[in-house]
């Protein structure tokens, strides 16, 4: 079955400026269909179910101070509620989070609720308003476990889709260490935490955040790289076999179970 007539529109913003055309009182996005007064090329798709929202950029020999900026729209009455609802998603979830490694392995932590309920992940969240990314990952780890953390520098930054969801986030990891293993759980959010290699990590965990890091740290780590055998992209059938457990690694950790929003392509997989 069809879309429906009218159910695409089309988003246009430049430097924070969104062209709306208005429609009986309201502001509105322009529809698949009407003519725009200025050219424009394709960035990108948000689907709403009901509603598509195709992104464009124009190309202006100018900067358009006549259209509405996008921070006073949520303020404004007059706007149709989809038009807030696609800058809102546009705008940037950033998450910090952190490796901590003891040797070959790495701390995870099984979570009670959200996004990975159920799954392991590695210790960090949500970053709070006014939040560096380094004080916002020592605040949701010492929240997870209940001891400090010292951080030994940035590890990497991702950037995902939302599976499920036409947003996407920035992920700030970063790589640390433990004092103490005196853990204490926060009871409401972690029921466990435990150390594992990097083989084993990446089949626990559903976050693309932590996997992607577990693989950075796991090239970056010669206690991490020596504790597994790296089986090769295309191993020649005659190579000798080894009795160290075997890890096969690509940009996702070769754990792709086609959730959509962060799956990536196999021309983009990076063997090692």
């Amino acid at each position: 079955m069809g879309r429906k007539p009218n159910r695409d529109h089309v988003f246009v913003e430049t430097d924070g400026q969104v062209y709306l055309v208005r429609d009986r009182g309201t502001l509105r996005f322009p529809r698949v269909g009407e003519t725009l007064p200025f050219r424009t090329e394709p960035n990108g798709v948000m689907d709403f179910g009901d509603y598509r929202v195709l992104r464009e950029k124009p190309l202006l020999d100018h900067h358009p101070d006549e259209w509405f900026g996008r921070d006073a729209i949520f303020e404004r009455s007059d706007v149709d509620p989809l038009v807030k609802r696609a800058i809102y998603t546009t705008m940037i979830r950033c998450v910090s989070e952190v490796i901590l490694s003891k040797g070959p392995r790495a701390l995870m932590v099984k979570a009670v609720r959200g996004f990975s309920k159920g799954y392991w992940n590695v210790p960090g969240g949500f970053m709070d308003y006014g939040e560096s990314p380094e004080v916002g990952v020592e605040r949701e780890a010492e929240e997870e476990i209940g001891v400090d953390i010292v951080l030994d520098g940035l590890l990497n930054v991702y950037v995902s889709g939302f599976p499920g969801k036409p947003a996407y986030t920035l992920g700030f990891v970063y790589k640390g260490h433990l004092d103490s293993e005196a853990f204490r759980l926060k009871p409401d959010e972690i029921e466990d935490a435990a150390w594992f290699t990097v083989d084993k990590a990446l089949t626990l965990t559903r976050n693309p955040f932590a996997k992607w890091a577990l693989v950075d740290f796991f090239l970056q780590s010669n206690e991490a790289r020596a504790a597994l055998e790296v089986k090769r992209h295309g191993l020649a059938p005659h190579a000798s076999g080894s009795n160290s457990p075997t890890v096969f690694l690509d940009r996702d950790g070769v754990i792709n179970r086609g959730r959509p929003g962060y799956v990536r392509t196999p021309d983009q997989f990076q063997f090692l």
